[in-house]
């Protein structure tokens, strides 16, 4: 596990637990087995414990997100594409269908400022 500052893991704690309670998670129990992690792995998360790659992407998956986001966080930056290009070249980068890449260059060109809740509650 690479290591990152103490702050950072504390931000992702932060980042998830709201992440968590967006998604309609508020059950520590019920949250923990969508996880597939004890509830006291996924809960030292959101205090701000470090965790392992693979808690990291069971976290993402149970939130139907990829992992960038978790690690932007952990280096200190936005988890979130902060510009058109940025969000369009991950979009090229992405795993998604050719036909899901077009329908979201559609709504892209109908709303040309990307939102700040980017891929929150998207499925995978």
């Amino acid at each position: 596990m690479r290591k990152y500052p103490e702050e950072n893991w504390k931000r992702l704690g932060e980042w998830v637990g709201d992440q968590r309670r967006q998604a309609g998670y508020t059950a520590t129990t019920t949250w923990a087995a969508k996880v597939g992690r004890s509830s006291r792995v996924v809960l030292g998360l959101e205090r701000g414990e470090p965790a392992g790659d693979k808690t990291i992407r069971a976290v993402a998956t149970a939130l139907g997100l990829d992992t960038r986001p978790f690690y932007r966080i952990l280096a200190g930056d936005n988890p979130w594409p902060e510009t058109r290009a940025d969000l369009l070249a991950e979009l090229e980068a992405s795993n998604l269908s050719e036909e899901t890449k077009a329908l979201i260059r559609q709504a892209l060109d109908t709303n040309p400022s990307p939102p700040t809740n980017l891929g929150k509650g998207a499925s995978a």
